[in-house]
């Protein structure tokens, strides 16, 4: 599994969007806003991510506001990894913590279904990794944060948290490098 890199929709990044606190927080979302995008844009062929991007512009976001976006598993099973977000990004995706977290997006309605196997097995992998370069973070539900129902109480956050604590431990640099997680940017 690789991580495919979108820096093209990160939005207006700033100097002062560059992250000076270390991570705290990995924060598991959904993203329902694909979905609404693709409701008045039924002929696009765009990519959920790039559905996404496009709807939160035109939401008047600066930024995309998750730093790795998960979609639907294929045909073959599989589900994509995309990182929007360089690790060194403060992002807008969960108020109060953004500067200490890294946001990850489900490309799923937690409220309403439980996340395809596909899915589940990418964001252990991706969670594994991010534990991997930052074991200090806790893994944790959009909702520990605020009142918000996301992911949704169908997503197995605590069940995924711990099998990407379990994976995280063997990782080699090789592994890391591998994965092809981007933790740096070039700041102007």
């Amino acid at each position: 599994m690789t991580v495919d890199h979108r820096p093209d929709l990160a939005g207006d990044l700033r100097l002062h969007d560059q992250r000076k606190k270390p991570i705290r927080h990995i924060v598991l979302h959904r993203n329902t806003v694909s979905d609404l995008w693709f409701k008045d844009h039924v002929k696009d062929e765009k990519e959920p991510v790039e559905a996404a991007a496009s709807w939160f512009q035109g939401a008047d976001w600066r930024l995309f506001p998750y730093h790795f976006f998960i979609d639907r598993p294929t045909r073959d099973g599989q589900s994509s990894i995309t990182q929007v977000q360089t690790l060194d990004t403060v992002s807008p995706h969960a108020h109060g913590v953004n500067g200490t977290s890294i946001g990850v997006a489900l490309n799923v309605d937690g409220r309403k279904r439980i996340p395809p196997h596909g899915m589940q097995i990418a964001t252990v992998w991706l969670l594994a990794h991010l534990l991997a370069i930052h074991p200090e973070a806790r893994i944790v539900r959009h909702s520990a944060i605020t009142s918000k129902q996301c992911p949704g109480d169908r997503v197995p956050v605590e069940q995924m948290a711990e099998d990407a604590l379990f994976f995280s431990e063997p990782c080699s640099q090789s592994d890391l490098e591998a994965a092809g997680i981007v933790e740096a940017r070039e700041w102007k």
